[in-house]
């Protein structure tokens, strides 16, 4: 996602963009424990792995079928880092 964030930027604002994607990614980070202790004090815990694992095939789903990343990856082909001569 970073490099798809980046690539699609110019190179005097890459840095920005990759910033901004990872803050953007990590907003949800503090609820994580908030829902997991939730979810236990509801439900057993075998029960919460598997909700929690239903919750990442729903993700991983969803990530294989948008379109917005295949397309990005298209669109930065050849645009990744490398020595000076070998740079597209």
């Amino acid at each position: 996602m970073g490099s798809a964030t980046s690539g699609r930027g110019p190179d005097r604002l890459q840095v920005r963009a990759v910033s901004g994607a990872i803050q953007i990614g990590s907003m949800t980070a503090p609820l994580a424990p908030v829902l997991g202790g939730a979810l236990l004090t509801v439900t057993t815990p075998n029960r919460a792995v598997a909700v929690y694992a239903a919750y990442l095939v729903v993700l991983a789903v969803a990530a294989t079928a948008g379109r917005g990343l295949r397309e990005a990856g298209a669109a930065g082909a050849g645009l990744l880092p490398g020595p000076r001569g070998e740079r597209s």
